[in-house]
């Protein structure tokens, strides 16, 4: 428990931190991935000494009516079996073996 209060980081908004898969997916025949989505504009906001319960969802719905989000979408593809296992997911694969390669940019409009 101490160990994690030390490592844990808080989080500021669900719109500025990077996501990945759990798992792997299929990439056509005999390929796999996985993927990330990224925040492309690299904001941080501050978290309050005392946030609230939803403080993550304050965090959210100000950012929207403020501007535009947007995300990378990256996908790594399987480079070497053994290194990058699909049967494990505990397993992160190396970036230097298959680094990410942006593929799409979602993007969350303004709104209230």
């Amino acid at each position: 428990m101490i160990m994690q209060g030390l490592y844990a980081k808080t989080r500021t908004s669900p719109l500025e931190a990077r996501y990945w898969s759990c798992t792997t997916y299929l990439l056509g025949a005999g390929r796999a991935m996985q993927y990330s989505f990224v925040p492309r504009d690299g904001t941080r906001s501050r978290v309050p000494w005392h946030p609230p319960d939803d403080y993550l969802q304050q965090a959210l719905a100000a950012a929207l009516r403020e501007r535009d989000v947007y995300f990378d979408f990256l996908v790594q593809e399987q480079a070497d079996a053994h290194r990058m296992p699909v049967e494990n997911a505990s397993v992160v694969w190396p970036e230097r073996l298959s680094p990410f390669v942006p593929a799409a940019t979602p993007s969350l409009f303004r709104q209230e």
